[in-house]
């Protein structure tokens, strides 16, 4: 007799964050910073007037304008300091999904967005090691967390520092 054993990988859904701070790309990094420092948190999603994701603000983001710039936060847009081009997964998506965007794209942290395209929440490399467990029942294991933390952390390219530096 055979015993078949089916993992149902949970969504990401079940595992995001949806009460989330945001900002506009109009805003000043002071806001942005202090939306930050207020929910405890190292990025923001930048959304336009409609709620969809356009962008994404990081700590870092901030703090290298600030000094890149020599002008006060205040006098500051997110625009100025902002990644475009965010890249964002639907509510449905499975943790492989996530992983696999991640792994791709060198980010730790992903918009989720719902069919309008409209954010919805923000699923994060931590949210991953969570939900982790020991062995694949647990949907994703600590081997999967361990392999996309090292595959994010890679350096993706030394270009950037270069022309930052002439």
């Amino acid at each position: 007799m055979y015993r078949a054993e089916f993992v149902l990988m949970p969504n990401i859904d079940e595992i995001m964050s949806r009460d989330l701070k945001t900002c506009e790309a109009d805003d000043t990094l002071e806001l942005a910073a202090r939306g930050m420092w207020d929910g405890d948190v190292g990025a923001m999603p930048v959304i336009d007037s409609l709620g969809c994701p356009i962008g994404v603000i990081t700590d870092r983001d901030i703090a290298m304008a600030a000094y890149t710039q020599g002008r006060p936060l205040s006098q500051l847009t997110v625009r100025s300091a902002m990644s475009d081009g965010v890249h964002v997964l639907g509510e449905n998506a499975k943790l492989d999904d996530v992983q696999t965007m991640m792994q791709r794209h060198h980010i730790r942290r992903l918009p989720v967005v719902d069919r309008q395209g409209q954010i919805v929440g923000i699923v994060t490399l931590s949210d991953l090691a969570r939900c982790a467990g020991p062995s694949p029942k647990a949907g994703i294991t600590v081997a999967d967390i361990v392999h996309t933390l090292r595959t994010v952390s890679e350096p993706r390219s030394e270009q950037p520092r270069a022309l930052a530096a002439q």
